[in-house]
Parts: structure tokens; sequence; C-alpha cells
């Protein structure tokens, strides 16, 4: 069955649609994706060839293990979202790599990260990098705001808070207009100095993620 979720939601009416999560029904068209790769890939193995479906953060923790040279490890993988999960925490021993705990999308530290940069006026999905390279140019003015936009629960994993998240039902997430009236602040466009406010936000995130 095909499925595509720009017609679900254009065929939904808008009191039904309001009940799923926009990241929902794009994680379907993820998962019909998904399956056309493996029906891909098995076409061209040999008949005694194996198709292994590996976890998103699994896959991560792994070409970070077993690629370092230690025997024993604490992993920790986190991005946006990956099969709609958005961090694991995971040990390594030997051969042997288990996933402990995960964090579900959207409690994700990068839907935040990519929510700020596009505030600053650069693409949420390409220029986190410019971001990075902003924060040490400002002062953590909004650090209020931010502990109470991004924490973590009793697991150590991440945890947000949505009242400051924009979900539309196409497009990337992006900061709420609670977040810009709390900071004094507008999203910026391509064509706008970038000021000291921005360079703030740069600041404040990336503290609020390396904290």
């Amino acid at each position: 069955i095909a499925f595509n979720s720009s017609r679900a939601i254009e065929a939904a009416s808008q009191g039904s649609i309001e009940g799923f999560p926009p990241y929902f029904v794009e994680s379907l068209n993820d998962l019909k994706q998904r399956q056309r790769t493996r029906r891909l890939v098995e076409s061209q193995l040999s008949r005694d060839a194996k198709f292994i479906d590996v976890p998103h953060h699994l896959a991560h923790g792994a070409s970070a293990f077993f690629a370092s040279g230690f025997e024993r490890a604490a992993v920790i993988s986190a991005d946006n979202r990956g099969d709609m999960t958005s961090a694991a925490l995971m040990t390594g021993d030997g051969e042997q790599l288990r996933v402990h705990a995960e964090a579900q999308f959207p409690n994700s530290i990068g839907m935040v990260y990519g929510a700020v940069t596009a505030a600053i006026g650069f693409d949420p999905d390409g220029d986190w990098h410019k971001t990075m390279w902003l924060a040490p140019t400002g002062k953590p003015a909004y650090s209020e705001i931010f502990d109470e936009l991004l924490g973590v629960d009793s697991n150590g994993l991440p945890v947000v808070n949505l009242a400051y998240i924009d979900a539309p039902l196409r497009g990337n997430p992006a900061l709420a207009a609670e977040f810009f009236d709390r900071a004094g602040l507008t999203p910026r466009t391509k064509e706008q100095p970038i000021t000291k406010k921005h360079r703030n936000l740069a600041t404040c995130v990336q503290r609020a993620v390396g904290d």
C-alpha cells in the first residue's frame, strides 16, 4: 500500500489531523523509504546472504565503539531523529554493544539545535556548524529560558518543553512564539545582519547542549 504524508495531511479533516503529531505522519514516509531500500538491497544479495536491519543509534554507537580500541566503554549517541529515536545510552564490552535507554522524538537535542539555527537565519538541516561558530561570540543572555526548554530525565536523556516548539504539519520544527516573546527577539531572515541577540542565542543553545 502506497502512503504519502502530504496526501494524508490534505485528505484529513482539521479535527482528526490534530490527533496525530506531524513527526508521526512523516515517520510513515520514512518507513516506506526504508522498506524500498531493503527490497533494493535484498535484490542484489546472493542466495546465502542475509539483510540485517540495525537500529539507527545502535549503528552510530557501533561505529564509535568498535573503532575506538577500547575493550569497555560508555557510549552516547544523540542527533535529531533516527528511527524516531533521538538519543541512546549504551555500553560496549568486547564484541557486545547494548542499548540501555533511549529518548524518543520529539525529546531531541538535534531538533532544538535545528530550531535555533533556523531562528538565527541559517538552514536548520545543513548549517548547524554556523551556529557553533557563532556561539563563542555571544553571551548566555537567554540561559534561563533554555533551562526551561531543554532538560534531562532520570536516565540523563534529553527532555524538551514543547511549549517552546512549533511543529508545523510540513517542514522543520521551529521555536514557538512563546520563546520569542520571552527572549524579546524575532527570527532573522538571511538578508538581515547578525546582531548581538543572535550571537547570544547561539551561545545559549551551545551551552545548553554542552551542559
